[in-house]
């Protein structure tokens, strides 16, 4: 089974929609359950990392918002996320939450094609 992560929240960060992805990463791990997680770029870390021989992360450059300065909110191109998708060939889509990275996932420009292609609703 392989799973890919949309979130607009992730390590280095620190609250529970990370602390809940942390634990459900190496739940997963231990069942050796691929992953792809697409999360915000933080500092000047590489776009992408390995936490596990089963999860990887895809970062994408963002701003912090005027609300929220530890935050980062990231908005990839369409085509980046589909040809990581296309690769990866996820079984299951999760949108962790919905703006930013998620709202590119699930709306806009090509997000029935997305649907259709990953069969999620």
């Amino acid at each position: 089974m392989k799973i890919a992560f949309f979130t607009d929240t992730y390590a280095p960060e620190i609250n529970g929609v990370t602390n809940t992805l942390h634990r459900l990463g190496r739940y997963l791990d231990e069942k050796h359950i691929q992953q792809k997680v697409f999360a915000p770029k933080y500092y000047d870390e590489d776009n992408s990392d390995m936490l596990s021989m089963f999860r990887k992360i895809h970062r994408y450059k963002g701003f912090s918002p005027a609300l929220s300065t530890e935050s980062r909110l990231a908005f990839p191109a369409f085509w980046e996320i589909d040809e990581t998708c296309d690769n990866f060939k996820p079984d299951i889509i999760h949108i962790t939450t919905e703006l930013g990275i998620g709202f590119r996932v699930a709306s806009g420009r090509g997000s029935q094609r997305r649907r259709d292609r990953f069969s999620f609703p």
